[in-house]
């Protein structure tokens, strides 16, 4: 079987003037999901760049364990409100538990990870927290979207 490649021609109508796509707002549209998913990211890393501040000195063993838990923990009631209000829109009866599984599934990860990744290369927790926290920020968005808040299929009668 032989296949052969054929061009389209593309016909705009009167100069395409019945498209409605504007680039800056049709563009904030597609992407005010992650926007306002990213409110309580934020929140987490100031809160943990003020705790390992704090606690630096005092916990050196245990700092960004510490910072990671109770900064997560934190911004983790404000990101549970926010999500399911404002990002996804949805979420069942058990949405809040199953959101705090989440949660500390997350929470979990990002201090160990982190924590191993300082101890191996002996600074920049920062700079470890912000690339690791990417990664769960990406992971947890599908989770949440796909299992914690998923939209309910309609019932067909």
């Amino acid at each position: 079987m032989t296949i052969h490649e054929v061009e389209i021609d593309t016909v705009y109508l009167n100069g395409n003037k019945s498209s409605h796509f504007q680039p800056i707002r049709s563009s904030l549209q597609i992407y005010k999901v992650f926007l306002k998913f990213t409110a309580s990211f934020g929140l987490d890393m100031g809160l943990f760049a003020l705790f390992i501040w704090t606690w630096k000195n005092d916990a050196p063993q245990m700092y960004m364990i510490l910072a990671t838990i109770i900064a997560r923990g934190i911004s983790a009631s404000f990101n549970y409100s926010i999500n399911r209000k404002k990002v996804f829109e949805e979420g069942d009866e058990k949405a809040f538990l199953k959101y705090m599984i989440l949660a500390g599934l997350i929470i979990a990860l990002s201090a160990g990870i982190v924590h191993c990744l300082f101890f191996l290369t002996g600074r920049g927790e920062m700079i470890i927290k912000v690339i690791v926290d990417r990664v769960l920020f990406l992971v947890g968005f599908v989770i949440q979207r796909e299992w914690v808040f998923k939209k309910k299929k309609p019932k067909h009668v």
